[in-house]
């Protein structure tokens, strides 16, 4: 039996795509629902950017608004749920069996995103909300809040470094594509001490190795006035980005070849000839 097979056009692709504020990100994500039906988390308030897109598009968006409050990490529990099981989640509120919507009979929508397939991209809009959601948590269970900085200690990055890392072995196991959107963090690199731009995820050892998850990572920004993107290493001097696959996102304005989906002129290359950095 062989080590390894060839991938395909099927094989479900985990993809980060990160950059500054206003770089241009929630719009190249959206991109996608020309192809493919996205289960969209939004933790930024970014659907007015969706709505940029073409209506015919903006139809394959099943768009999940959450909104975390002090007293209650919705980001953290609803994608802690969506990602493990089966759930029915409320239109209302995006919470999984919410009993509020359940006594008023308000709608609901079943998630099942462990028996999805890559007709699917989970978007997880933001890393940086979920990090934010996941800190709260493990503050609150402290006695304390997101506001009580001088109180933060240690231990709890730890546990919030714990949870996170759980989620995502968990998100990158799902059988459908992902695409997790976050902002950008200047990082030392422990062996070389040069700095590097990350991704954000939680504490800084986690967004310096979270691209070891993901088989994509790519870098939004604003150059002459105008959004572009990196996704080769080779492209990027100081930045964590890289692909499995050679294809050059920066000429053609989209992500779409990284899941396998072809577009007009693009040769999508399975070999792993750009593999994302360490």
């Amino acid at each position: 039996m062989p080590i390894m097979t060839k991938a395909t056009a099927e094989t479900p692709e985990k993809v980060i795509v990160f950059g500054k504020p206003k770089s241009g990100k929630t719009y190249l994500t959206g991109l996608l629902a020309e192809h493919k039906k996205l289960i969209w988390l939004d933790l930024e308030r970014g659907a007015t950017t969706l709505r940029q897109l073409p209506l015919a598009w903006q139809e394959n968006v099943d768009l999940w608004t959450v909104n975390d409050s002090p007293a209650d990490s919705a980001s953290l529990n609803l994608i802690k749920s969506i990602i493990r099981k089966k759930v029915n989640v409320c239109h209302k509120h995006s919470k999984v069996e919410c009993v509020k919507c359940k006594k008023n009979e308000e709608p609901f929508s079943v998630i099942d995103l462990p028996n999805s397939d890559t007709d699917t991209v989970l978007v997880i809009d933001s890393l940086t909300g979920l990090s934010e959601s996941t800190l709260n948590h493990v503050l609150k269970q402290s006695g304390l809040d997101i506001t009580s900085k001088g109180e933060i200690t240690f231990n709890h990055y730890g546990l919030q470094g714990s949870i996170l890392s759980q989620i995502m072995a968990y998100i990158v196991a799902l059988p459908c594509h992902v695409v997790c959107i976050s902002h950008e963090k200047n990082i030392e690199e422990e062996a070389t001490k040069k700095e590097f731009l990350t991704p954000i995820f939680g504490t800084k050892n986690l967004s310096r190795n979270v691209a070891k998850d993901f088989g994509h990572v790519v870098y939004c920004y604003v150059s002459n006035k105008k959004h572009k993107i990196m996704s080769r290493t080779s492209d990027a001097t100081n930045k964590i980005v890289g692909s499995r696959t050679d294809v050059d996102c920066s000429s053609i304005g989209t992500i779409a070849p990284l899941l396998g989906i072809k577009i007009d002129g693009v040769e999508v290359n399975k070999a792993a000839t750009d593999p994302v950095p360490p």
